[in-house]
């Protein structure tokens, strides 16, 4: 879902070197002073910068994935500089509002993920898994293009039709020798 808001930045002196990442729809001023309240500190969070974005959900996931090697476990803290957290969200920003959509999925599952405790009867996540599926699913979709070769819809003009099954004849021809 897309929603027009704000990634911010926050800091609490009572938090030294921590700074919240998060996002809002609100002002981030009133969103400060509902996270005092939420975490009970004797300061209150001051907002360092705040960043109007397009789809302020998808910056927020993506600036969290860039900065998961500073993640506090299990919160949206991180213990980093102020100025490492808003080049984070520039860089999602941009990543996002410039980005088409295989390229955000790809961002997605290619950028490290937030370490969670470990347990005993979990294995551990490979590096490569993400690769993997992408690698399978793609393989499943360019083999079925191949097997049952769609046909160019109708209400397709005359001329790009024509195009499109000239380059099919080009790759799918057989090999001179």
């Amino acid at each position: 879902m897309s929603r027009t808001g704000f990634c911010y930045v926050l800091v609490n002196p009572g938090l030294p070197g921590i700074v919240k990442v998060g996002r809002t729809i609100r002002d981030t001023n009133e969103r400060a002073s509902e996270l005092w309240r939420e975490y009970g500190t004797e300061h209150p969070f001051t907002v360092v910068s705040k960043h109007g974005v397009s789809d302020c959900c998808a910056v927020e996931a993506l600036a969290h994935k860039l900065l998961a090697r500073y993640r506090v476990p299990r919160s949206e803290l991180f213990e980093c500089r102020p100025q490492e957290a808003q080049a984070a969200i520039r860089k999602a920003a941009r990543m996002i509002l410039w980005s088409p959509w295989y390229l955000r999925v790809w961002y997605w599952l290619m950028l490290p993920r937030p370490q969670r405790a470990p347990k005993r009867w979990r294995r551990a996540r490979h590096s490569w898994s993400g690769d993997l599926v992408l690698v399978v699913i793609v393989g499943l979709v360019l083999a079925g293009l191949i097997v049952f070769k769609p046909d160019v819809p109708e209400w397709i003009p005359e001329a790009v039709r024509s195009s499109l099954l000239r380059a099919e004849s080009l790759f799918l021809r057989s090999p001179r020798i």
